[in-house]
Order: structure tokens, then sequence, then C-alpha cells
């Protein structure tokens, strides 16, 4: 009789326990639900870092064509642009060809035809200028941790917009500029691209984008300048200045 007392006892306390929990937990789901829900009101990230929204972005950078068949072309100049929002922005780009150098494919050719009258005839166009108007869209981002003690936030952006590319020849002979090359002119090069930004405080981060300007040109000219299009692929390399200083924060 004593055993079965003791037993009715703990199972007596522990039904008392369980009708008690029970009920603080119904009374605090309800208080939730009159709340409106732990989430429904709100974003799922509040007090988010918003480095892009309504801010001014000067980007002084460097650039070098890619896959190129006969002449690279280094490009300096910059981006300036205002983004509307933290996704969305509108934005010019400039540059100037600073520098050419030729490929293995130039090389071989010069080398073959080098003495020949037909050498003074050969030109190659290049990139001397660049300006356009582009609009972004960032699809993806967040933070990582760098050596797990410095974090980083960092951006994707998507680039499309519309480019007028200025082309020089270059003769192969020479090495000069040709003035009147049938090869030298202006086209308009519909612009596609893809880009990231590391942010480094509040107002900096190094940016690093990739564009294509398609358009229709003469890569080389012996008697002939027939065009075709191509894919003339830029990556740049530059430093991203915000404006102003302070950084939104959202709600």
């Amino acid at each position: 009789m004593t055993a079965q007392s003791s037993l009715s006892k703990r199972l007596c306390a522990a039904l008392t326990l369980f009708m008690a929990l029970t009920a603080v937990s119904s009374t605090s789901f309800a208080e939730v639900e009159a709340d409106g829900g732990l989430a429904e009101d709100g974003p799922a990230v509040r007090r988010k870092l918003l480095y892009r929204s309504t801010r001014l972005e000067v980007a002084p950078l460097v650039g070098i064509t890619l896959a190129d068949a006969y002449n690279r072309n280094v490009i300096v100049g910059a981006n300036v642009g205002f983004h509307l929002t933290n996704e969305l922005s509108i934005s010019a780009t400039g540059g100037y060809g600073l520098a050419q150098s030729g490929t293995s494919l130039r090389d071989n050719i010069e080398e073959t035809l080098s003495g020949r009258d037909s050498f003074r005839n050969i030109n190659y166009s290049y990139i001397k200028w660049l300006v356009g108007v582009e609009g972004a869209y960032v699809p993806l981002y967040g933070k990582f941790s760098l050596l797990n003690s410095l974090i980083v936030d960092y951006d994707v952006h998507l680039i499309g917009g519309v480019s007028f590319v200025g082309q020089g020849a270059l003769n192969a002979s020479s090495k000069t500029d040709v003035e009147n090359s049938s090869i030298a002119g202006n086209a308009v090069a519909p612009t596609l691209g893809i880009g990231t930004r590391f942010y480094f405080g509040d107002m900096f981060a190094v940016t690093m984008d990739v564009r294509d300007y398609i358009f229709s040109r003469t890569l080389v000219s012996r008697t002939s300048s027939e065009q075709e299009l191509t894919n003339n692929i830029m990556a740049s390399f530059g430093i991203s200045i915000f404006f102003p200083g302070e950084v939104k924060v959202s709600r």
C-alpha cells in the first residue's frame, strides 16, 4: 500500500506539471497569434546594411580586353552611377585605350610576312575609346568571414546597356596609327556584363567586372575591310567610393 501510494502521488504530480506547462504554452501561443505572428509583420532579416540604396558610386577602373585575335587593349577610365534602390542602379562608363600589345597570332603573322611589300599594307584595329550608359541589378548579396576574423560584405550584379566604341588602326610595319584607314571608325555596341563588389568600410569597395561589347568590326585589313560581328570582352578592376559616407540600415 505504501509503494502504491507513493507511485500515485508521483503520477499526480507529473500530471499536474504537464497540465501547467500546456496551459502556459497555450497562453503564449495565443498571445503571439493576437500580436500578428512572429514573422508576418516584418522582414526575416532586420537591421540590414543597405550599402547601395540611394547612394552615388564613383569607381576609377583599369581594364584589359580578353580573347583578342590581334591586339590586347589596356583601358583606363571610370564608372559613375546612382543606386536607385539597394538592387537597382543606373550608371555611365567611359574609358580610353592607354596601350595595346600584340597577341601570339599577330606576332606569327608579322614574323612570316616581315620584309615583304604586302606587310606595309596590313592594319590592325584596336579600341581607342568607349563610353556607355548602363543599368545594373543586384540579385545576390551577403557576407562571409575572411580568415575567421574579418567579416566582408559582397554583392553580385548584372549589367546591361549600350555603348559607343571608337576604333583606331595600327599599321603592322610602322607600329603607328593610320588615320585614314578603312577599319577605323565608331560603332554602337550593346553591352552585357557581370560583376562583384567586396565592401571594406562604409564608403569603399573593391569592384571587379566583366563586360562584353558586341559590335561589327574589321580586326585586320590588307586591301579589303570586311566586317564581322564580334564579342569584345573586357575585364576591369576598380575601387568604388560611395557618397554619402553613411550607410543606411533597414528597419
